[in-house]
C-alpha cells in the first residue's frame, strides 16, 4: 500500500514535469503567449522542487524508520503520515520481535550465570591469547584468586595447574595438586574446546576430589579393618578357649595336678586341642601372607602381546581343572590378531583367577567364554563369562573387598587381588550377575 501510493505520486509529479516542459517548449515557439510562457515555466520548476521535497521527506520517513529499527524504539507519532501508517506497523512488529528475541536470549543468559556462579564445578574459559573471559565463584573459591584477566595470574598463584591450560586438545581427567592456604588439595580437571564466532574457546572445569579420596580411603580403611579384625579374632577366640581348657585340666585349685593323675583321655584331649590350635594358627599365617600378597604388587611391566597367545596360555592352563566338571572353555577374539600393552604375568593371574571362579561356579557339563574384543570407547574389553546360578545381590557390591568370600576353601582375595592388578595396568574391572544367566565379568583396558 506505502509503495503503491509512493509510486503514483513519483509517476504524478514526473508526468506533471514532462508535460510542464513540453508545454513550456511548446510557448516558447508562440509570439503572443508571453505570460502563458512564465507561467509554465515556473509550473515545470515547482514540480521537480516538489519531486524533491517529497523525495527528502519520504528518504526521512526511510531513516528515522531504520534508526527506530537500529535503536529499537517505535516511530514517533509526528513522523506518521497517512501513506506510512502500514509501514510503521510493520516496523513497530519488527523491533517488537527483536526485543522480544533479546528479552529471552537477556533471560537465558542470566540463567546461564546464575546457574554458573552456583554449581559447586569450577569453570574457566579463556581464548588463545590467554585472556580470561569467564570465572565463576567455585573457581574464584577453590583457587583462592578474585577476577583474574590472564592466566599467567593463576598460573603464578597455582604452577601445577598450567598442565591443563597448556593441553592443545581436548583432554583426559587430570588430578593435580595444589596449595591453598598451607592444605594440599586434589582437584580433577579436564580440558574442552569449543569455537565461537570462528574463535577457540577453552573451557577448564576443576573439581575438588580432596574430601571424596579421603572419604573413599577412610571408608576402605575401615572395612579392611573389619575383616582383619573378624579374621583374627576368629583365630584368637578359639585358641583362647583352647588354652583355658588345658589350664583347667591341669591345674587344680591354682596347683599343678600330680603327673599320675593325668589319664591317657587327657592327652589325647590335649592333642586334639593343641593339633586345633595349630591349624588356626596356620590360618592366620595364611591370612597374614594373603595380606602381604595383597598389598606388594609390583608395577605391570607392559608389552605388546598377542591376545590369542595369552588366552591359549590360559586355556591350557585351566583346561584340566574344566575337564573334571566336563565344562567346555570357549575363546572368541575379534579380530583375531587383536594386541594390548599389557603385563603379561599379571594378566595371567588376574585371568586365572577370574576362570577359576568361574569353573567353581559353573554346573557340571557348564560353558565358560572367553571374548576379547575393542568396544565402542576405544577400549580393550575383556570378558569371562559362566552359566552358573550367579552371585546373591547382597554378596556382589562386597566381592572386591579384601578378605570376602562366600566359599568354605576361599581366601577372599582373588578379586580384589585382580583389581588391584587392573587398576594399576589403568583399567577397570565389574561383575554382571543374575541367577539366570550366571556371572560375568568385564575387564576394560586402554590400548
Amino acid at each position: 500500500m506505502v509503495y503503491n501510493r509512493f509510486s503514483f505520486r513519483i509517476t504524478l509529479y514526473s508526468l506533471l514535469i514532462a508535460l510542464s516542459a513540453l508545454a513550456f517548449i511548446w510557448s516558447l515557439n508562440q509570439q503572443y503567449l508571453t505570460v502563458a510562457k512564465y507561467t509554465l515555466g515556473i509550473i515545470f520548476v515547482l514540480a521537480i522542487i516538489n519531486l524533491i521535497i517529497y523525495a527528502n521527506i519520504t528518504n526521512t520517513k526511510i531513516a528515522n524508520a531504520l534508526m527506530a529499527i537500529k535503536s529499537l524504539d517505535s516511530i514517533p507519532d509526528e513522523q506518521k503520515g497517512e501513506s506510512f501508517n502500514q509501514l510503521k506497523q510493520s516496523i513497530d512488529g519488527i523491533i517488537k520481535t527483536i526485543k522480544d528475541a533479546n528479552i529471552a536470549k537477556e533471560i537465558e543468559h542470566q540463567y546461564f550465570h546464575f546457574t554458573l556462579e552456583r554449581i559447586n564445578t569450577s569453570v574457566i574459559s579463556f581464548d588463545s591469547n590467554g585472556k580470561i573471559i569467564l570465572f565463576n565463584a567455585a573457581a574464584e573459591q577453590l583457587l583462592d584468586v578474585t577476577n583474574p584477566k590472564n592466566l599467567q595470574t593463576l598460573i603464578n598463584r597455582h604452577p601445577s595447574i598450567s598442565m591443563l591450560f597448556d593441553a592443545d586438545v581436548e583432554s583426559s581427567p587430570i588430578k593435580i595438586d595444589i596449595q591453598r592456604r598451607s592444605r594440599t588439595m586434589k582437584l580433577l580437571g579436564q580440558t574442552s574446546l569449543i569455537v565461537l564466532d570462528k574463535k577457540p574457546i577453552r573451557l577448564v572445569t576443576l573439581v575438588d576430589i580432596t574430601n571424596q579420596l579421603s572419604d573413599e580411603e577412610i571408608s576402605s580403611y575401615n572395612k579392611l579393618i573389619r575383616v582383619i579384625n573378624h579374621e583374627i579374632m576368629n583365630s584368637v577366640s578359639p585358641i583362647k578357649s583352647l588354652l583355658n581348657t588345658l589350664i583347667q585340666l591341669y591345674n587344680k585349685n591354682g596347683d599343678a595336678i600330680n603327673p599320675s593323675a593325668i589319664t591317657s583321655t587327657d592327652i589325647e584331649n590335649t592333642l586334639l586341642a593343641l593339633n586345633a590350635m595349630h591349624k588356626r594358627a596356620e590360618g592366620l599365617m595364611k591370612f597374614v601372607e594373603s595380606y602381604r600378597r595383597l598389598t606388594r604388587i609390583p608395577q605391570p611391566i607392559k608389552h605388546l602381546i598377542s591376545i590369542s597367545d595369552l588366552f591359549q596360555v590360559i586355556t591350557v592352563l585351566k583346561q584340566p581343572d574344566a575337564l573334571a566338571k566336563k565344562i567346555k572353555i570357549n575363546a572368541a577374539i575379534i579380530p583375531s590378531n587383536l594386541t594390548a600393552d599389557i603385563d603379561e604375568s599379571l594378566m595371567n593371574q588376574v585371568l586365572i583367577n577370574l576362570i577359576t571362579n568361574a569353573i567353581e561356579a559353573s554346573a557340571n557339563e557348564g560353558e565358560i567364554k572367553l571374548s576379547a574384543e575393542i568396544n565402542d570407547a576405544g577400549l580393550l574389553e575383556i570378558s569371562v563369562k559362566d552359566n552358573g546360578s550367579g552371585i546373591e545381590p547382597e554378596n556382589l557390591d562386597k566381592v572386591f573387598t579384601p578378605f570376602f568370600t562366600t566359599k568354605k576353601e576361599g581366601s577372599g582375595i582373588g578379586l580384589s587381588l585382580s583389581r588391584e592388578i587392573i587398576r594399576l595396568h589403568g583399567g577397570s574391572i565389574e561383575l554382571i550377575s543374575s541367577p539366570e544367566s550366571g556371572t560375568m565379568a568385564i575387564i576394560q583396558l586402554p590400548r
